[in-house]
């Protein structure tokens, strides 16, 4: 008996440390990934805030064209109307 004593010792003397490694690692990886997680929120944060600034230089330019576009249309009628004989 006193052999399977010693046995479950040092058994138990290994799955100490062991224990004790699992739980730094665990951790050590919930800390990684709170950065991790922290990091990626940032990273939203900015690009939601890039992506509202293309959207507003996309507005502006398709008011832009908008307006070019009605310019254009004017010079046309204009140009059309001077070559008409009836005018």
């Amino acid at each position: 008996m006193q052999s399977k004593d010693r046995f479950d010792q040092i058994d138990f003397r290994l799955d100490r440390p062991l224990a004790e490694s699992v739980i730094f690692i665990k951790d050590d990886l919930s800390y990684l990934m709170k950065g991790i997680v922290q990091q990626q929120v940032l990273m939203t944060q900015e690009q939601t805030a890039w992506l509202g600034e293309l959207k507003a230089v996309c507005q502006h330019q398709a008011e832009t064209a908008r307006r070019q576009a009605e310019t254009v249309d004017r010079l046309i009628a204009h140009l059309l109307s001077a070559q008409d004989p009836r005018s």
